[in-house]
């Protein structure tokens, strides 16, 4: 079985941001080419889960057409 690379990697708006940078380097390691999707920190707490949907339903189109 031939080995899987993820091209897309996400990180949740609970995670600090050195754990989200650890993440994002590691998926970066593994495929230089991988597209990110860093949730601002705190979103989901600030602005509720309503917020966190709207962040990926303006984010989501432009990382998959990069």
């Amino acid at each position: 079985m031939g080995r899987l690379l993820m091209d897309r990697q996400f990180t949740a708006s609970m995670w600090t941001p050195e754990q989200s940078a650890k993440v994002l380097t590691e998926a970066r390691e593994v495929n230089p080419q991988v597209k990110t999707l860093a949730l601002p920190q705190g979103l989901q707490v600030q602005r509720g889960p309503d917020a966190v949907v709207e962040y990926i339903k303006e984010q989501l189109p432009i990382l998959i057409e990069s």
